[in-house]
């Protein structure tokens, strides 16, 4: 865990054999939220308007209108399900990772509360603070990989080659903008054949630029 892992990014965790996280990483909000923007009144102001056929008392829950008495308890009993699950796995997952903490002692640290690297640990909610170099060389120690041998490491999303990157957001409209500038059009006007080819997996292009004058 780097600079942020509430909530999903716990969930994400916690089936680890091990979680390591930055002493300053924000993490834990074991809980669950749930709500949704009624807007069918701002719908009506701009003259817009919608009519829904449903069947059944909650089949309108995440409609555009407030919720009803019998759609809060429906979404209620939801939300308690789903929190139930979190804190089922969750204590599954410290169990697994050798921590003692019966139900109790988790949903005194769940319900939403967040906590840093260095108090998650404290709490057992996290089995140690450290970086990401850490975490890889338990992981690779724990995968059985040789001490002597370093773990191969897959960046993901890969890394963009260097013209890829000087292309990154560059639009045909903006490089016609550019080249008004006076001086700059004959240095940027190959540019736009680059941009044309830049989903073509084979590119033809001529080792050389005509100048007519």
């Amino acid at each position: 865990m780097s600079d942020v892992a509430g909530s999903g990014g716990y969930y994400i965790a916690m089936g680890a054999n091990k979680i390591y996280a930055e002493p300053g990483t924000i993490t834990g909000s074991i809980g669950v939220i749930a709500g949704k923007m009624a807007t069918k009144g701002l719908w009506n102001k701009l003259g817009m308007d919608s009519e829904v056929i449903a069947r059944g008392a909650n089949s309108g829950l995440f409609g555009d209108e407030p919720f009803t008495e019998s759609q809060k308890k429906a979404l209620t009993r939801m939300m308690e399900d789903v929190y139930d699950q979190f804190l089922d796995k969750a204590l599954e997952g410290r169990k697994a990772a050798g921590k003692k903490m019966t139900r109790e002692q988790l949903k005194a640290l769940a319900g939403g509360r967040i906590y840093t690297g260095r108090q998650a640990k404290a709490n057992g909610l996290i089995d140690e603070v450290g970086t990401l170099e850490d975490a890889i060389l338990e992981a690779a120690k724990l995968g059985g990989l040789a001490a002597d041998k370093d773990p191969e490491i897959l960046m993901l999303p890969k890394a963009k080659f260097s013209l890829d990157a000087l292309l990154g957001g560059l639009t045909m409209s903006a490089l016609s903008e550019v080249s008004k500038t006076p001086g700059l059009r004959e240095h940027v006007q190959g540019i736009g054949g680059l941009l044309l080819l830049e989903k073509d997996p084979v590119w033809a292009i001529a080792p050389y630029r005509i100048v007519v004058k």
